[in-house]
């Protein structure tokens, strides 16, 4: 049968992890015999003549035995001396029993008595084969004395006796180990398990912190302290490659000492110094070392490295080149890392890859972005003063004294210029929209003097016969707004629609309500297909995006309406129907105490 040795490792640290659940069932076991004793003490002072003062002196120690155990339980640590005190305190009751059994001349009673409680700790007590086959020993070594004392008259063979008790109390033994490799498993899948919620927890939240962060330091400022903490351990540093100088840097750390600060963040290793430990990093993914290991020269004499502290290295890669090196240490070299802490250094350092090349990445569109805008603005000025040129000298030989045919070339002249300065100005507004730059700068603005601003305008540069141009609302009506912003998307709204608009009406309308103006531009153009409408906002969109479309423009203007319109707390919306028509409605925030005329006005230009 087995015995103490046989129990492996993984049971026995399963096992020592089940110390409460040992307690607990061997406090309610010997709860339990304590109440059978009560019983039989009441049996034998009933029925019992002689010997009475025996059978309690024996109850009496089986007594101080079981409050031994239910001391031991509360106060004992190490669950393999519980084991094994459990195990003697119950071969001690079971040889007292058989000596009570003598004395009452209830032998068998007492035989089937340890057999049945024999069977019961095996399936009750988890404390494996080893306790289990001592206790059963001292049973049967407690039945083999009792054999020798039953009477002549007991029909019973002292053969089968022990063959029954035999099996018994082996199978109890082969139970009791069945019982304690179940256990063992259970806690090492527990185990297990909880080491993987561990990891998982850990990774998620390094996740968090990586992808809250959009500039690269702000990913690699929190991430040593993080690491160190997810860790456990006393140090760590983030080092990158710089590829100007062809050496590995510290970009951040923690932990480490006050005087220990200048050394590590002017700290540069060569690349060929750090090969070997690259090699390394290339096939094992983590790298453990400790002052034993050969380090690269500028580390310094181990003198000035603190000791000889433990090391473990993950690496951050851009693909299969190494960009970087997550490092976690211990001061005290002989406490080694764990699988579990490993596993959680190379999870963090393939996110932290992932999220510096995101991060990278970022900053590299960013940066075209704003070396796009700047080359667009840059341009946009200088495309702008030569067409106000065009555009001036266009004027001033109109305003002369010209051939009839010149008028007609003059005109249009006048209309490409003003085609071409409109989206110039278009371009610049969208360049200062991206960057960011242009605050809205509230001031009164009155709605139908800007209007009648705007229809002036139209009416100089396009030809109005057969489209009314029309003002719907209030004689006098003023809002605190940007009065240049405001300007801009009614004029975008206006002129759009009269680019769409080939007889009928344009008409602008707008009216307070509450703490909002409320603007309508709608008109009887061509109108826009229902399919058509969530894209007529996007940047550089075109219902017909070809050559030979009849409207011409770069399908700015909505965009820069739609954008102007947020900026000032509001929101548009359109709706539209083909051959009917379009109406493009906008709200935008004034403050509750603007005044309005209430006389009632409508205009055509």
């Amino acid at each position: 049968m087995p015995g103490s040795g046989d129990v492996s490792n993984d049971a026995q640290v399963g096992m020592e992890s089940g110390i409460g659940l040992l307690a607990r069932r061997l406090r309610a076991g010997a709860l339990i015999v304590a109440l059978g004793m009560v019983a039989f003490v009441v049996s034998d002072l009933a029925v019992q003549g002689d010997g009475v003062v025996e059978l309690l002196a024996i109850k009496l120690v089986q007594v101080s035995l079981l409050v031994f155990l239910l001391r031991a339980t509360s106060r004992e640590s190490d669950v393999a001396r519980l084991r094994w005190l459990a195990a003697a305190v119950l071969g001690a009751v079971y040889l007292t029993t058989i000596l009570s059994a003598v004395v009452r001349g209830e032998i068998l009673a007492a035989v089937l008595l340890l057999l049945a409680m024999s069977m019961a700790t095996a399936t009750f007590v988890p404390w494996g084969g080893a306790p289990q086959l001592l206790s059963v020993a001292c049973a049967g070594g407690s039945i083999a004395a009792a054999s020798h004392a039953l009477p002549e008259n007991v029909p019973v063979d002292p053969l089968y006796l022990w063959i029954s008790s035999a099996i018994v109390l082996l199978g109890s033994v082969w139970i009791a180990r069945e019982h304690e490799q179940h256990w063992a498993e259970r806690w090492r899948t527990e185990e297990r398990l909880a080491v993987e919620s561990r990891v998982s927890a850990a990774l998620a939240r390094v996740g968090e912190e990586m992808i809250r962060s959009e500039a690269t330091s702000g990913v690699l400022g929190g991430l040593c302290g993080l690491v160190a903490e997810l860790l456990s351990c006393d140090q760590t540093a983030l080092v990158l490659y710089d590829a100007g100088d062809d050496t590995f840097a510290v970009s951040s750390s923690f932990g480490h000492r006050p005087a220990d600060l200048p050394f590590v963040e002017s700290l540069r290793v060569s690349a060929s110094a750090m090969q070997p430990l690259l090699g390394r990093l290339a096939h094992e993914s983590v790298v453990e070392v400790d002052g034993t290991v050969a380090r690269p020269a500028e580390l310094g004499p181990p003198r000035e490295r603190r000791g000889y502290p433990r090391t473990l290295l993950a690496p951050l890669r851009h693909g299969d080149e190494v960009i970087g090196v997550i490092t976690a240490h211990y001061r005290d070299g002989s406490r080694p890392f764990s699988d579990p802490q490993k596993r959680i250094l190379l999870g963090t350092a393939y996110l932290a890859s992932l999220a510096l090349q995101n991060v990278r990445l970022l900053d590299e569109l960013r940066e075209a972005s704003r070396l796009k805008s700047d080359f667009v603005s840059t341009m946009s000025h200088e495309l702008r003063t030569p067409v106000s040129v065009i555009l001036g000298y266009a004027e001033m030989l109109s305003d002369s004294s010209v051939p009839a045919d010149w008028a007609e070339i003059l005109a249009r002249v006048r209309r490409s210029g003003l085609e071409l300065l409109e989206l110039v100005e278009d371009t610049l507004s969208l360049g200062r929209l991206e960057a960011g730059g242009d605050p809205p700068v509230p001031e009164r603005v009155d709605v139908p003097a800007v209007f009648a601003e705007l229809a002036n305008e139209f009416a100089a540069a396009m030809r109005l016969d057969d489209v009314a141009l029309r003002w719907e609302g209030p004689a006098s009506l003023v809002v605190t707004t940007d009065r240049r912003k405001l300007r801009t998307i009614l004029k975008n709204l206006v002129g759009n629609a009269l680019k769409f608009t080939l007889r009928g009406e344009v008409v602008l309308s707008c009216t307070r309500e509450g703490r909002s103006a409320r603007f309508v531009v709608r008109d009887t153009g061509i109108g826009i297909a229902s399919h058509h409408l969530p894209i007529i906002f996007d940047m550089f969109r075109q219902i017909d995006s070809s050559d030979a479309r009849s409207y011409r423009g770069a399908g700015l203007g909505l965009h820069i309406v739609q954008r102007l319109v947020h900026q000032l707390g509001g929101e548009i919306t359109v709706a539209s129907e083909l051959g009917r028509g379009s109406a493009f409605t906008f709200a935008i925030p004034v403050p509750a105490d603007d005044r309005h005329g209430v006389a009632g006005a409508s205009s055509a230009a």
